[in-house]
Formats: structure tokens, sequence, C-alpha cells
């Protein structure tokens, strides 16, 4: 006794502030009864001596928690503190990595539950986390109560992230757009920036934007495919506080064909149906269709049969643009026998007669059943408890998800039937629902219709006769003569009609939709349910369904229930639940949890007066509760025993707000604009979308649906068999997959689990009951063993493998959504891809981003594009304040105008050729038009006229200036084709064309651009010189244009050049980088080098060059990164490029079909390192994995022994690039050493050391030791220019101690020439002068020499090396000097390789010597060609010292006067270019070094529109090695010839399989949407010991005529161009005149003839005669009504693929 007086003393003197009385803030109704200002803590305990010392031999608490946490959120932990008399101290903590991140604590009594609130940190991530809790009693010591610990589950998911992209598919060079939706918990926008990513198949980064910021929740951005992507499954991903979302989206390579092949057919067949039906049609990309034959083959393969089979073709002969095809299913049947799950593959092939061009297609589909599949939602077991309503669900659909159409639903029954097993074994069927046929009802409608005639008969009788006895009324007369049945009373009618009524109301879901509720009484002492459905309809389907349910567990039989009342429930509403139980209970306690968070706890009181045990509990619905919640109830009996139930409870949280698109036409009949209206709440973001309806049809996942969303939304529970739910997908796609979300039961067979299953943990020293034999059950986790449902183990290897192993199924429960769509890879390959499938020119007008203004609506007028095809238009908003909202349904959109042209022709050609200019007229009017054509006329061109009978010369035919009119009369829904032949009148530049359709209904324009090249084999030579004003005050230079004023040589038949041809220009830029970006862009190997180049390495260079330039610019502090960003953006589209044939072992390819590259692999890593910059990296971003993965690959070349890197065996012996041969120049006698390889190797290594982490890091740092003390012993025995400069410079940068020897062996090998220094093999002749009158010394442009690419690369190294030990100096200014003087254009030097070092290296000298600092400098440019004009002044300061000044020399002949005055420098550059016919004033290499021939045949037949290219090559220098290295041919192709690019790509496969041309490795041909004016081919190596040869087709595209007599082909290695040979070749195709290639509307003997006469008016008249004829038109024969019918008729026309077309002369005559 004495010592409990003691410690409650101890207490009270620790406690004493507790004493007195305080306000706890509770309210006056507080259930505890406790008072504001009385501290009742202690108040039955301290003076009960009997309940303190017995005070713990009763559950003490209870408390609930979520198992998961998630970032940013709240979490609850609800406590109740149970028969305790005093109050308890409880502390809850969260700990992360045995760290507590925060806490929360209260003093709680019993009697109440109360929350502790704890805030998960935003910036919290995964990791170990641990929810701790204590109870203690207040101010003791070690007076705890309970304490408990335990692991919780870490969740990154606190928002829905939506990706909505603008194609479900894409190509190369199309621009990927895309939005980024981000929403709360509460579904309202989330504000805070997101870190976006573009990953590529291989899950590398190729993009990234960090912090983006969001507009109310929206992030739209876009991002550029390179022109040759990684083909696969691309990535979008979203990255928020640790949370990452992920949108897939197929990225592929389409060639545009001439014309292509579509083929349109459902994507399903039924087995029942009598053939595979479908539309086969041929359509240019001026969407003319292809006339000539067609072949189309069926092939079929099934499960039994899975290769695919032929079984049969049709042909089509004429094929008219389009026809429909029809392949009995019987055949089919006959040929592999099982239909159902076949595949159909059809493969067509059209030849189109007049080009005499075939090309393939082929569309799949597949065979199905039309069985009708009956399901359960949810998943079994169910649990129920005994003796209260169980409910379920049943839903009906084809077994492919198809919905049931109304007419079939009401022609089926369908009966639910539940049948309950008690504890004892018995049997009983406990319900029985029948569905009965609507037409079944039709007799119980005409027997109440009776009914209530005869009793609106006796109603008559008894108002005139009130004494009149109905029981006496005549028997014959109260019953229905065809049934027999008694009629009704009115009250029993009354009742009749409300019960069927009910059972309507009941039924009418089924009929609507196919999904049925009901509700299963069911008896005390049962222990299974099992349900079954079958259905059946007139139409002979039939299907049926079975589930099992088990008895929840409760030890003393005691059960406690929650149902809901409420349908359809919506934020804002309130949710009533009835909560039951089959034993009388004083209260009860309920959570309300969504997303697997606590948002509230409560406590109900029963009314003690009353006896029932239902009470009804209503709660308010929020926006955090959607998309669904879980109501979870328990109680805590008298023999302490906690009993529990569940509910979850769909809600639809979307479109709180009214979102509507409306397109709006009646403004404009003409259909080029629309006006759309977009209407959502003031403030909230506006997104629309939309593409063509067949390519919406694929249902690809790109777009926002509401089934989307929801699911979206569900993806926060971590359990699926909670949430009930139907979808239903149409299988032809055109309308958006639909779902439907249920109340859910509990899944819980007893106490312990519905917790469990709910997501929520339980502290308590309470009975939580479980079922025996479970808790029995002792299955050995470690050892691969799970527990059943019920009880019992089965092996963990064998969940979801098919097999019920456990007694209650559990082992195969939720291992898959039955729901889920597994068709998408299916719907995105099951038929080849054509132009309008990626529509990557007019796809884009539909995408639009706005914000509401404050009306609440916003209109905007669009322009339409010409497009033929319907599409299908979404809209969302995302609101402030009521979150996310989507369209009802997506709407369809036809912008197909009733009249337009689209205009087709080459983008280039030579001077005199006389091009047809192809153009459609379309009339999609259901009458007939009269179109006028015009052909404006301009000073550049000229209309080539034919005579009678289709004769025309050639060479010089008859021209007309001015307009030219051609009237021609189109049927309905039709088009023709009309050709207009031009010939321009300049010698060379750029014209535009313009044809203009004028109708009575309106007008249409179409413009082209026409490039006018010069004749003749181009010959390009480039002067480069640098002015220096750095200790002067003037400077003269003059610079002689090679170029003669006349092209005659008197007395010669032969020419200097082609008249017309020369053209010229001097560039000029400050500093001594060179220029800056001289066409205002991105710039690559066409612009730095006059090369287009294919490749990695291609990739590698242009982006380098473009990075080199913004790292001058960058250090010189000229980067202006508001104007940079378009470099940025090319930069990213580079780096992809390159990526391309990155292998995921790390090592980079060359081409497609070529070997791993040590050198290849070397120098691009080195490259794309240098973009790591941490100013830059939310430009560009180089992700450290490329870097080191590459890194890892590269030292496994390395040798172990010696430290030297070798290439791989495919270019051990030929390197791509012959600076990186294993032996040494001069030095072969002692073996392959890989100097410069190992040089390469380490110099990668150094600058990418510090990227690399972990044990690449580690293996790197050895390897790159290894590397430099290799070439420390061998850098004495070399002696070449070249090596020891490289050598030299891999030494300097890894601080090597041989660095100054190095460095002293480099300084020995210079070579000087007129104050200049460089290194090289051989003496390199600088510019020579040529003195005139000995006052002018004419600077000479550089010719091509023996080692230009060698002395460039190896002088630039030197440059380095110089830079690095002296910094800047006289001698580094001499090689300045020098490597100015060699550049061949005026942004590149010889080769890609020698311009991005020198790039570096002249890159490094402007930052050291500080040079635009003291620019500002004025130089007069005057050319004495140009006599009696003003001279150029050009301007150079330090704000404008990297720009390119351009000046056009307009007569090439003569020289170029310099006059530079004040200080600074600057590169003076004269580039002239000009064409020859003659092959001896061709290009002469240095040295011979190819043999190359091409041999043109032209086909006879059809006018040589198709040539049969033979190429044939060999290396002849083999003084220098046996092999050249890597080499490329350039083959110029006759203007409106196309070598296909699939073709050469099976040219090269057939030189590489026959071996006649083994390592030809690549081609650049031309397609559909590029006009390639040469072929470039590209080869590992050419042989010297034998000639190697190929062919190739190409064929003509366009109508081109008097085609140049002289083009020219050109062989050269890529890293050593002054090793080329050009060939010339005179064309047989010259001679050819307009109408020989059908290229005029006036050749008779051409199906596209119109003999329409010309109307040669003047402008006036014809103004005027259009004037009266839509005059007379818009009076007297179509009102407007009648063109707003048309255009209505157009629209619901415009659902179908476009009619392809058919010619008819008869019909162009008039």
């Amino acid at each position: 006794m004495a010592w409990v007086w003691c410690r409650v003393c101890v207490v009270l003197l620790v406690c004493v502030e507790w004493c007195f009385p305080q306000d706890l803030g509770r309210p006056d109704d507080d259930p505890r009864g406790l008072r504001y200002g009385t501290d009742n803590r202690w108040r039955g305990v301290l003076y009960n001596k009997l309940r303190l010392q017995n005070r713990y031999n009763h559950p003490t608490h209870m408390i609930l928690a979520p198992r998961t946490l998630r970032p940013g959120a709240v979490y609850r932990c609800v406590v109740s503190i149970l028969n305790l008399d005093h109050p308890v101290h409880v502390r809850a903590s969260l700990q992360k990595d045995g760290v507590e991140i925060t806490s929360s604590k209260k003093d709680i009594m019993k009697g109440y539950p109360e929350t502790l609130l704890l805030q998960i940190p935003r910036t919290s991530v995964d990791g170990d986390y641990r929810l701790r809790l204590e109870g203690n009693v207040p101010g003791t010591v070690g007076g705890t109560v309970f304490t408990n610990d335990t692991r919780l589950h870490f969740s990154t998911r606190f928002l829905t992230i939506l990706i909505q992209t603008n194609r479900p598919v894409y190509t190369g060079d199309q621009e990927v757009r895309f939005r980024i939706i981000l929403l709360t918990t509460e579904l309202k926008p989330y504000d805070d920036p997101v870190d976006v990513y573009i990953l590529d198949a291989d899950g590398f980064v190729m993009r990234r934007w960090p912090s983006r910021p969001t507009n109310v929740g929206v992030v739209s951005m876009s991002f550029t495919l390179p022109s040759l992507p990684k083909v696969g499954w691309w990535a979008i991903k979203a990255l928020v506080n640790g949370q990452e979302e992920l949108k897939m989206i197929k990225v592929e390579k389409w060639y545009t064909p001439r014309f292509e092949v579509k083929l349109f057919m459902p994507k399903y067949f039924l087995e029942t149906e009598e053939a595979i039906t479908g539309v086969v049609g041929g359509e240019f990309g001026n969407d003319k269709g292809a006339y000539g034959n067609a072949t189309l083959k069926l092939f079929a393969r099934n499960r039994i049969q899975p290769d695919w089979v032929f079984v049969m073709e049709e042909d089509f002969a004429p094929f008219d643009g389009e026809d429909e095809f029809n392949f009995p299913m019987e055949e089919i049947s006959n040929k592999i026998g099982l239909l159902d799950g076949s595949e159909i593959r059809i493969e067509a092939e059209i030849q189109d007669t007049f080009m005499m061009i075939n090309e393939t297609g082929y569309s799949m589909t597949k065979i199905i059943n039309s069985s009708v599949d009956c399901r359960f939602l949810g998943s079994a077991p169910y649990v129920f408890k005994p003796g209260m309503p169980f409910e379920a669900s049943v839903a009906v659909s084809y077994h492919d998800l198809q919905p049931l159409g109304e007419e079939k639903l009401h022609v089926s029954k369908l009966v639910v039937k539940a049948e309950a097993v008690s504890e004892s074994g018995g049997r009983e069927t406990i319900l029985t629902i029948e569905i009965p046929q609507v037409n079944s009802e039709v007799e119980e409608d005409a027997f109440l219709e009776s009914s209530w005639l005869y009793n609106k008969r006796m109603q008559a009788i008894l108002a005139k006769d009130p004494t009149y006895n109905i029981e006496d009324y005549d028997y014959n007369y109260n019953f229905d003569y065809e049934s027999g049945a008694r009629y009704l009373t009115e009250n029993e009618l009354v009742e009749k009609k409300l019960e069927k009524f009910l059972r309507s109301q009941q039924f009418q879901k089924y009929r609507e939709k196919g999904v049925f509720h009901f509700t299963v009484d069911v008896p005390d002492k049962t222990a299974k349910l099992t349900l079954t459905a079958s259905y059946q309809d007139d139409l002979g389907s039939i299907a049926s369904a079975n589930a099992q349910a088990i008895a929840f567990y409760s030890s003393k039989k005691q059960y406690i229930g929650v149902e809901t009342s409420s349908k359809g429930v919506t934020v804002g509403e309130f949710v009533v639940f009835h909560v039951r139980s089959n034993f009388n209970i004083d209260s009860f306690h309920y959570l309300i949890m969504a997303k697997e968070m606590i948002l509230y706890a409560s406590k109900e009181e029963l009314d003690r007066t009353s006896r029932s045990s239902v009470k009804t509990v209503s709660v308010p619905v929020s926006s955090e509760m959607a998309p669904a919640f879980k109501i979870i109830v328990y109680h805590l009996t008298q023999n302490y025993e906690i009993i529990s139930d569940s509910l979850t409870v769909p809600v639809d949280g979307i479109s709180r707000h009214k979102v509507k698109l409306v397109m709006n036409q009646d403004k404009d009949h003409s259909i080029r604009s629309v006006e759309m209206g977009a209407y959502s709440t003031p403030g909230a973001f506006y997104g629309v979308s939309g593409v063509r309806e067949f390519t919406y049809a694929m249902r690809g996942g790109n777009e926002l649906s509401h089934a989307s969303v929801l699911n979206s939304l569900h993806e926060f529970s971590n359990s699926t068999r909670s949430v009930h739910k139907m979808t239903w997908r149409y299988r032809d796609g055109y309308q958006p997959e639909e779902v439907e979300y249920y109340t859910a039961g509990n899944y819980g067979p007893d106490a312990n689990r519905t917790f469990e299953f709910n997501g929520v943990v339980i502290f308590t020293d309470a009975v939580v009951g479980v079922i025996p034999g479970y808790a029995e059950s002792r299955c050995n986790e470690t050892e691969g063993y799970s527990r059943c449902l019920v009880g019992g183990c089965y092996a963990t290897v064998k969940r979801c493998d098919g097999f019920v192993d456990c007694t209650d199924g559990f082992d195969e429960v939720d291992c898959f959504d039955p729901l889920e769509d597994r068709e998408l890879d299916y719907r995105i390959h099951r038929y080849v891809k054509f132009s309008d499938f990626f529509d990557a020119e007019d796809g884009d007008w539909l995408w639009l981003d706005m914000n509401i203004g404050h009306k609440g609506h916003e209109q905007n007028n669009i322009e339409l594009p010409k497009v033929d095809d319907p599409y299908v238009l979404n809209a969302f908003s995302v609101s402030k304040e009521f979150g996310f909202g989507l369209i009802d349904t997506p709407q369809e959109y036809s912008a197909m105008p009733p009249m337009y042209i689209s205009l087709e022709m080459p983008d280039s050609c030579r001077r005199g050729e006389q091009v047809g200019m192809r153009i459609m007229v379309f009339n999609n009017l259901p009458q007939e038009m009269m179109i006028l054509l015009v052909l404006h006329g301009a000073d550049t061109h000229r209309f080539v006229l034919v005579e009678d009978n289709g004769v025309v010369d050639f060479y010089r035919p008859r021209t007309k200036a001015g307009d030219h009119q051609h009237l021609v009369s189109v049927n309905a829904d039709s088009a023709v084709e009309i050709i207009f032949p031009v010939v321009a009148t300049i010698d060379q530049g750029e014209i535009e064309l313009t044809v203009s359709a004028l109708t009575q209904i309106g007008r249409d324009e179409e413009t082209a651009t026409l490039m006018i090249e010069p004749e003749g084999a181009t010959i390009e030579r480039h002067t480069s010189t640098l002015l220096d004003l750095k200790n002067r005050a003037v400077v003269y230079e003059y610079m002689d244009i090679i170029v003669e004023e006349s092209f005659v040589i008197p007395l010669d038949i032969r020419r200097r050049f082609v008249a017309g041809s020369p053209k010229g220009h001097v560039s000029l830029c400050g500093d001594i980088v060179g220029p800056s970006f001289p066409y205002g862009g991105p710039v690559n190997s066409e612009q730095m080098l006059r090369k287009t180049l294919k490749g990695t390495e291609a990739s590698t260079f242009n982006f380098g060059a473009n990075l080199w330039t913004l790292h001058y610019l960058r250090l010189t502090n000229q980067l202006d990164y508001a104007e940079a960003r378009e470099i940025f953006d090319q930069l990213n589209v580079e780096l992809a490029a390159i990526m391309f044939r990155f292998s995921a072992d790390g090592s980079f390819k060359m081409w497609d079909t070529s070997a791993p590259s040590v050198w290849l692999t070397a120098w691009t890593t080195r490259i794309v390192h240098q973009a790591q910059f941490q100013d830059w990296e939310n430009l560009i971003y180089i992700e450290p994995k490329i870097i080191s993965t590459a890194v890892e690959w590269l030292v496994k070349w390395q040798d172990p022994v010696s430290g030297a890197f070798r290439e791989t065996p495919g270019y051990e012996d030929v390197p791509l690039d012959k600076k990186a041969n294993g032996y040494s120049y001069g030095n072969e006698w002692r073996g392959p050493k890989n100097i410069t390889l190992t040089a390469q190797c380490l110099i990668t290594l150094q600058f990418t050391m510090d990227s690399l982490q972990g044990n690449v890091r580690a293996k790197a740092n050895n390897a790159r030791t290894q590397a430099l003390r290799y070439l420390e012993r061998e850098h004495k025995a070399i002696r070449d220019p070249y090596e020891v400069a490289i050598v030299a410079y891999a030494l300097s940068v890894a601080n090597s101690v041989e660095k100054e020897a190095a460095y002293n062996t480099l300084d020995s090998l210079k070579r000087e020439e007129n104050g200049l220094v460089y290194w090289s093999r051989a003496p390199i002749k600088t510019n020579n002068r040529v003195y005139e009158n000995n006052q002018r010394n004419l600077l000479q442009p550089k010719y091509e020499e023996e080692w230009d690419s060698h002395a460039v690369e190896a002088s630039s190294y030197a440059l380095l090396v110089y830079l690095i030990r002296d910094g800047v100096n006289i001698i580094q200014e001499r090689i300045v000097l020098w490597l100015n003087a060699m550049r061949m254009h005026d942004g590149g030097f010889i080769s890609t390789v020698d311009t991005l070092v020198a790039m570096q290296a002249l890159t490094e000298y402007s930052y050291r010597a500080r040079l635009r600092d003291i620019t500002d400098m004025r130089v007069t440019v005057e050319a004495t060609g140009e006599a009696g004009r003003a001279s150029h002044t050009v301007g150079i300061s330090n704000t404008s010292v990297s720009r390119m000044n351009f000046i056009p020399i307009q007569n090439v002949w003569g020289l170029v006067n310099v006059v530079a005055n004040g200080a600074g420098q600057a590169i003076l550059q004269l580039d002239v270019s000009f064409g020859i016919d003659w092959t001896e004033l061709k290009k002469q290499p240095p040295i011979d070094a190819f043999d190359l021939t091409v041999y043109e045949h032209f086909l006879p037949a059809r006018n040589k529109s198709v040539c049969n290219v033979t190429v044939c090559a060999r290396w002849t220098n083999t003084k220098e090695s046996y092999q050249s290295s890597a080499t490329a041919i350039e083959i110029e192709v006759p203007t409106g010839y196309v070598a296909f690019q699939i073709d050469l790509e099976k040219s090269i496969h057939a030189a590489q399989v026959d071996r006649t041309f083994p390592t030809v490795r690549d081609v650049l041909g031309g397609h559909g949407d590029v006009f390639a004016k040469k072929v470039v081919w590209f080869f590992d190596y050419i042989p010297s010991n034998e000639t190697w040869c190929f062919h190739y087709l190409m064929k003509r595209w366009y109508p081109v005529a008097n085609l140049t007599d002289v083009r020219m082909a050109t062989i050269y290695e890529l890293y050593q161009p002054e090793r080329f040979q050009m060939v010339m070749f005179n064309s047989t195709v010259g001679s050819l005149d307009i109408c020989e290639v059908c290229g005029s509307y006036q050749c008779p003997y051409c199906p596209i003839y119109s003999s329409g006469p010309s109307l040669n008016l003047p402008p006036l008249g014809i103004l005027l005669s259009v004037a009266i004829v839509t005059y007379i038109y818009q009076r007297a024969m179509v009102d407007e009504d009648d063109v707003e019918g048309a255009v209505v008729v157009i629209r619901k026309r415009g659902t179908q693929a476009h009619s392809l077309l058919h010619f008819s002369m008869c019909h162009q005559q008039h």
C-alpha cells in the first residue's frame, strides 16, 4: 500500500503543473462528458485501488493507420482508448531509415476515436519507413500502456499524371507534341514544376526539361525526331518529387513512295460472316488515284497452323483507283480449318500503268466468334455475412467486350440464382431472378390494359347506377378470353403496375448495357454461396457464369455489415450508408479512406431506446474521395473481439464543370476556315486535339477518354479486387472505350484480412478475428510457400499459372485484369502505314492550347487544311476550381472544301529544262463544276505551248509569257489532272509559280518554289585568308576570280564554262574561328562542307559543328540563349540521330549493316561528352549512362599487357579513317602499334573521367593509366607528323611526364612556308599569288593536295598542344593563319573530323587571345566585274564579330579588291562555282586514287521512264594502301527521276548477298517527301585487286523535258576527300520533248489530255468573264441554301476513306 502512494506522490511532484485546471478545448457535447476547465484524467483511477491494479486486464487500445504513405500527404492515425479510465499520452512517429521525419502526440481518453495527424514532407523519397506508436500514462516514468512498431509501404504516387500525344505512331523528322496533365488527390491542378524526359527505344534520355512550370496543371511541349530515329517504343517520362509516369509512343521510319497502297477492312470478322471484305486503293501524294492492275493475295494462320498459308488471290484488271474485294470465308475454312482465332493477311500489289511503278501494301484482320460472355464483376471468392444482404453484379457482352446491342438484349433472357450451403451441408436455392424478354411482357401489358378498360367500364356503370352490384355483373365480361385470367380490380391493378414499374427499373440497366445488380438475403448459418447466371437469346447465343462466396469468420457468429442506397455518387453530394448487425450494439466506429489514405474517422452511437440493429450514416463526398473511396466499419464486442466490414464506392469526380467544343462552319461556306468555340470556366486551361478518323479508329492510346482518365485515377489503389468495373470496347474503334464502376463489398474473410486487404494497419490488444485454418497454416515464405485464403499453403511459383492449387482458388486471384486491352500492338501493326496516317503536314491544325477568358468561352478562327478525310476532335479543360473536365464525346468534323487544287512538281531543275506542274482539281460537290485554272505570269518563267497534234520541239519550243488560263469541266465528286509545262527564263536562282482555280462558289490557290540550278558539272573553288589588323591600320587584299568574262574560247569548239553557270560570293566574318551559324540556323555537313552525308559520324559532325560554335560564342561572351534556342533544339535532334546506331552494349556502328568500331565509339563519345556543360543542362542533356556505357565497352578493347587499344575485327585491317590505321606511317615494318587509335581513346578517357561513377570509373582510370604508359613508351619511335601531333595532345591533356618530350618532337617536325607554320607529311602549298603588272598580287584559290586533311587535323592538334603549353604566342598565331588559309568552304575545312578538331583549336585560341575585345573593323569589298556599282562596306564590331556578312557577286569575273581598316582580325573568303561540259576541265585529284564508271541503261519502253544504273569502282592508289578507307559515291540524278530509298536499300542487300559489292553499307536516295538531286552511296572500303559493281533503279516521277546533257558522279574518301575522282557522263534523255514525258495537258496521246480551249484574254477580260458567270450562277442556278446543302452532303460523305479517282478523256473534251 505504501509503495503505491509513494509512486503517486512522485508522479504528482514531477507533474505538478498538470494539477491546475486547464481549458482542454472540448465542446459542451463532448461524448466523454468532460467539462471545460476541469482535469479528470486521474478520476476513478487514483482513488480506486482495485481498478488501478487491474486496469490492463482487458483491451486497452485500438489504433488504425494506413499501410501506405505518400509524399506531401497528411498521414492519419486513428486512436481509440478502450476500457481505461485514465488518459493515455499517445505519440506517433514516422521514421525513414531509422531517422524520425515527423511525429504527433495527444492525450486521449476512452470513448471517442482521436486522430493524430502527421505531415509527410513533400520531398520524401523511397526508403525503409516505419510507424512507431507509444502509449504512456501521463506524468509517469515507465508507465507504458502499449508500444507498437511496423513497416509501411512508401508510394511515390501522390498525383494523377495524364500524358496525351498528338499521334499514336510517329516517323522520322516528325514533331511529337504532347501534354502532361497533373492532378492532385483532390483532382485539382498541380502548380509546382515537373521534370520531363524523352527516352529512346533503349531507355536512354534523349531530351530533358527540368523544373518545367505548369499552366493550370498542364505542361504542353514538343520535340522533333531525327530523320533516322531509333525504331521502337519511345517514352515520355514525367517526374514529380519521385513520382514517375511513362507514356509509350511508337516510332517508326516511313519513306513515302510514289503512290501508296491503302487497304481498309474491319479489324475483326465473325466466323459466321460469308466473306472477308474491304476496299483497296492506290493514291499518289497529290490525292490522285493509281490506275492499272492490282493483285490481292490472302494468307491465313491459326493456332494449329502458326505459319502463314497462302489461300487465294484476286486480280483487278483494269484497276480504277479504288475497288472492293471479297474473299469467301468458306475457302479460308477449307484451307486452314479452324476459323475462330485465326489471322488473315491480305497483301496488295498495284501497278500504275502510266508510271510503270509497282507498290505494295498489306492489312490484317482477325476472325473471331460471336459468342457471348457472361461474368460476375469482381473476382471470386466473394465474402458474405450470414443473415445479412449480399450484393453482386453480373454483366454480359460479346467475348471481346463489344457491347450487346439493345435489340439483342431485348430478345434475351437472364436467369440469376443463388444457392446457399448451410453449416450442416444442406443446400437451398435462396434466390431466383429471371429477366424475361421484352416481348414476353407485351401480353402482360395487354392484360393490364384490358383490366384498366374493364375497371373504366365498371366505373362508368356505377356512375350511372350507384346501386349496381358488381358481383351480379355478367361473368362473361370479367375475364380475358385469351388467357382465361380474371381481370384485376382497381387496387390489384395499381399493385400490379407498381410491381411492373419496379421490375422494369430493376431490369433497365440490363436492357440498356447488359449489367444487372442483385441482392441476396443470406440465411443464418450459411457457410457458402454459389452464384450462377445463365444467358440465352432468340439468336442462339448462350452463356453462363458461376462464382463462389464464403462466409465471414467471427468466433461468436457476430457480424456487422455496411451497405449503401446511393447511386451515381458525385462530388459535392452525400452518400447514405446503412450499418447493420446481427446483435445489439451500442455504437460502432468507421473510417473513410481514399487512395489508400485515411480521410476521416468517427464513431456513431445507436439510439438506446430503440432495439433497431440498423443505423443510417450520411457522408459528404469531397473531391479527395474520387474516383473511389472505402468505408470501413468496425466494432468491439463484449467478448473483446473486433468485427468489421468494408464497402468501396465509386465517385464521378471528373467533368464537374461543363466543357464544350463547338465547330461553327456557318461563317465560311467555302470551308477554308472554321470558327471554333471553346467553353469552360474562366482562367481554365483548354486543350484541343484531333486526328484523322482512321487514325483515331486505331485506338493507339494517344487520346484522352473518360475511360482512360478513370483508369489512371484508379491506379492509386494497390489492389484491383476492390474495384468492380465493366468495360466495353467497340470493334471498329470509332467510338471511345466505355467503362463503368460499381460498388464493391468486402473481400476480407475475417476481421484481420478486412483491414489488411483495405490497406489498414491495426494495433490492438483486443481479439482480431482470423480464420483458424489460416492462422494455423505455417507457410514458410523463405522456402517459397504462400498462404491460401482460408487455410493451407501453395508454392509461390505456382501463383497465376492457370491451375488452381488452393481449395479456395486464392492462388489464381487478381492475376490479371480480364478487362485489360491486349490488342494495342495488333491494332498498331495491322496494316502498312502511309503518309496520311502520320499526317506530318496537315495534322497539327487541331493541336491548340489556350486559356479561357473571363467570359468563360473563347472563339478562334482556324484556317483549315485541304484534307478530304474526316477528323475526330477531342478537348479537355483543367480549372483551378473544378479540376479536370472532358467533353462528353469526341466530335467528328470534316474539313473537306467543296473545291480545291493540289500542286506537285520537282523543287529544283537545271537551266532550260521544261518542268510539268501537275495540278489536281477536285470537285467535292454533287454536281458538275466549271473551273478556270490560271497560271500566273512573271518575268522569271514562260508557258510551253504544244502545237497541233502534239508537235513540240524539245530544245526550243514555242513559249508564251503572261498569265495562262485553262477552263476545265470536273464531274460531280470527281477530279481532273491538269499539267502546266513551264520553262524558267533565268540562269539560276529561285522562281515562284502560282496557280489559281476560280469557280462560281470560290477560289483556291497554290504556290510552289522552283530552284533553277546552272547547267554542267559544277566546279567549286574557294579562297580564304585572314585579314590581320592587330598591328597595322590598313590591309589591302586582292582575290582573283578564276572565271573569265566570256565562256567562248576563240577558234575552239570547246568553251571555258557553260554560259550562265558561274556564281560567286564573298563572305566576311570577324575573329579567326569562322562564321557562327552563317544561315541563321543550325549548320550541317551540307552547309559546312557541301557534302550530303549519312551515318553515325555524319550526325556526330552535325552535333559537333553546332556544339563548338556555341562553345565559341560562350567563351567569347557572344552567346544569346534566347537566339540560340533553335540551335540547342537541333543539338537534341542530332543527339537522337547519333543514338540511332548506339547499341545497348555501348558501341557505336557507322551504318546499319556495319560492325562496331572502337575509333568511332571513342570519337563520338568524346564529341558527345563535350556537350556536358552545367549551364546548358536545361537545354541539352547528356545522360551520364550514355558516356559510362560507351566507355565501359571501349576499355574492353584494350590490350591488358601493352595498354594499346585495338580495333574490332571488322575494321582491324581496313579502318574507317586511315589516320587510325594500326600501322604507323613510314614504320609499317614495326607491325600494328595502334598508336593513333590509342591516343584517341586516351583523349576520350581523359575528358570523360569526371562523368564516370563506380566500377566503370575504376576500369576507365586503369585503362587511361595503361594507355598513357603505352604512349609514353612509343612516342619516341614515331616520326609521322599526324601521329606525333595527336600523341603530344593526348600526353598533354593527360599531364604526362613525357609531354615535354613529345612537344619537342612535335616542334621539330613543323613546316614553315611564307611565315606560316603547319604539320604535314609533305609540303602543302598555301594560296598562290599571281602578280599583275608588278603592282597587285592576286590571291588564288586553294587547290586539293595529297595530305590536306592530315595536315589540317595534325596542325589543329599541334595548336592545341602549343596553347596548353605556352598560351598565345607568335607561333600559335602563324598556325592560325595557315589553318584559315586551308579552308575549302565558308564554314568548314577538308573533312568532318579535321573540321571539328580545327574548330576546337581555333576556339581555344580565340578564347585566350581575346580578339573580340579589340575588334572594330571596316572592310570595303569591290568586285571589278560589277563596274559602275557601289562597293560594299562591312562593319565588324565586338557585337557582330562572328556574324557572316554575305556579299553576292552578280558578274562573276575579274577580281575582288578588299580594303580593311581598324583593329582586329577577320576571315575573308571568296567562293566561286561554274559549270563545265568538257571532261578535260573537270577537277583533277592530286593523286589518282579511284577508278569509277557509271553506266545508265534507260529502258526504251515508255520513253525512258525507267533507268537501270550500273556503278563500278576500284581503288588504285596502292602505293598508299591496298584498300581505301570509308568511301562515298555521289551520282547526280536527272531532274524528274527518283531513286527510291527502299529500292536502293534492296540494291544494297542484293550487292551484299551476291558479293558483287559486299562493302556497300548505306545510301541516301529520294522518296515522296524529299526530292533528291543525287544519290549518295557509302562503303566501308573500295578494294584495289578487283573492280566491284552494283546496280540500282531510278524511275521518272515527274514530267521534265529537255534535260541537261551533262551530269556528274564523284567518288571520294570520307576522311580524305582529296582522294577523289570526278566522272562526267552525258545523258541520253535530253532529247525528250514535253509531250514525250506527258508533261502538258495539251498532249493528245497522254491520259491527261484536256482539249478545252485556253483563254488568252487580257486580265480585265478574265475578271469580267468570271464576274458574269458568277453572277448568272448565283442568280439563276444555285441559291445559298443549295450550297449549304451541298456542304452538308460533303460532311456526311466524309466518313469514308478518300475515293480514288477515275480519269476519262471524254469528260474532259468539250
